[in-house]
């Protein structure tokens, strides 16, 4: 198994389809005959003028040998996220995302949105 890649928006996955295809030498038509799809599919996704769907990304990952995964990284969580980590009430509207690398400033606001929440 080989990493080809990370991707953060479905654009992102359609450029790792075809980087893999391209790999694999496939012309998008021949990839759309492959995996089932209307001719000119595969082009319109890698171009951005159609979006993955339900039928197309699993299609298209099966036919070039691919498989997403999905990682946590909880090093890039936003302090929300982290602050709020095994509360099972929702942020306030309009708290907005604060990141901040420096754990007095995690803390300080930890506690800010803990006391906004009732949380002591």
């Amino acid at each position: 198994m080989t990493v080809i890649g990370h991707a953060y928006s479905p654009n992102e996955i359609a450029r790792l389809i075809a980087k893999r295809r391209y790999q694999l030498g496939i012309s998008s038509r021949h990839l759309d005959q492959i995996a089932g799809l209307a001719d000119g599919h595969t082009s319109k996704i890698e171009c951005g003028s159609k979006k993955l769907g339900d039928i197309s990304l699993p299609a298209l990952l099966a036919t070039l040998g691919l498989r997403l995964a999905v990682v946590a990284d909880d090093e890039s969580l936003p302090l929300q996220t982290q602050c709020a980590r095994g509360s099972s009430r929702p942020p306030r509207r309009g708290s907005g995302v604060i990141k901040s690398s420096k754990p007095a400033e995690k803390s300080l606001f930890c506690r800010s949105l803990c006391r906004t929440k009732g949380g002591g």
